[in-house]
């Protein structure tokens, strides 16, 4: 029995195999050879197409960017004419304000020519009728006219720069009251009197005005804390409680009340009493008045003590009352 037939395994069954293979491939080989030692790009269809398609979208392009160039050098072109324009303009506003400049000079010149003209020329004499001059009353003589005299408009002066006592005004902040507690201010209500008119006017007393009281006999007895004090209501206060204590007795002698009083410089000060003061003290507060305080007079009694009191009033340039 004959074995089946299979895959030739002898030399010549291969052979006739690989000849019947080559003989397939032959027509193919020569297309595959050159494909693969050529070096050119293999050309495609759809590159041609879109390379094609872009060449006109370039030249699109490329005529905008011609119009914008061109559109730019006309815009630098406007810019240099209206800077040219403009720098014209500048020029001749500077040269219209110098003209004007130059115009005001020449007429400053002129005028300061005639000032000098006018200055250097003579004036006349003035004639001044010498009951027509006026004088202030504050540089009248010491006594002649008082300061605060009744033709001071007290009305057009703020009460905080104003006092009065016993009816007589004073202008100022600082004001003393030098008061007279002797033996005899205890005939008839006189202490009573000049108690209650402190407390009556020290009241009125606003801030900024500062105020002190003196009393005085043979010595003086100067309020607590031994300086003016401000007007506020403490110190109102303290002095109502200190006038409680405050009793007549001994002698009359004002001068070293008077001493510590202009020693103070106040605005104005205050002299009460209702008797005669020793010899040459009229003299001695005149000496210590060397600035020529407004010492105002009152006078409780009218007798002898009267006269000293105007004297120190008018020398003084004070006021003199007489209020028995």
């Amino acid at each position: 029995m004959n074995p089946p037939r299979s895959i030739p395994t002898t030399f010549a069954g291969r052979m006739r195999i690989v000849r019947a293979i080559v003989a397939l491939a032959l027509p193919f080989a020569p297309c595959a050879f050159v494909r693969a030692f050529d070096d050119r790009p293999a050309e495609r269809p759809d590159a041609t197409r879109e390379e094609k398609t872009q060449k006109p979208s370039r030249t699109e392009n490329a005529e905008p960017s011609n119009n914008k160039a061109d559109a730019s050098k006309v815009k630098t072109a406007k810019n240099r004419d209206e800077s040219s324009n403009e720098i014209s303009k500048d020029k001749k506003q500077n040269e219209t304000t110098a003209d004007k400049s130059a115009a005001d000079d020449s007429k400053g010149k002129t005028i300061d020519a005639k000032g000098s003209e006018q200055a250097r020329a003579p004036r006349p004499a003035r004639v001044i009728n010498p009951r027509e001059r006026k004088r202030s009353k504050f540089l009248a003589p010491p006594g002649t006219v008082g300061a605060y005299d009744e033709k001071t408009d007290w009305n057009s002066i703020p009460p905080w720069l104003q006092t009065s006592f016993f009816g007589v005004r004073a202008k100022g902040k600082t004001f003393i009251y030098v008061v007279d507690c002797s033996g005899s201010m205890a005939e008839g209500d006189r202490m009573t009197r000049a108690k209650s008119e402190l407390r009556k006017t020290v009241n009125t007393l606003r801030y900024p005005q500062r105020f002190h009281v003196i009393f005085y006999n043979d010595k003086p007895l100067t309020m607590p804390g031994g300086t003016p004090r401000v007007a506020d209501a403490l110190s109102k206060d303290e002095l109502i409680r200190w006038l409680r204590n405050i009793d007549s007795d001994g002698g009359t002698d004002p001068r070293e009340a008077m001493a510590i009083a202009l020693g103070f410089r106040p605005d104005a000060i205050f002299l009460l009493s209702d008797g005669a003061f020793p010899e040459q003290t009229v003299e001695a507060i005149a000496k210590l008045n060397k600035v020529k305080t407004p010492i105002h007079c009152v006078d409780l009694s009218g007798g002898a003590g009267g006269d000293d009191l105007a004297r120190i009033a008018k020398e003084s340039g004070g006021v003199y009352v007489l209020r028995p």
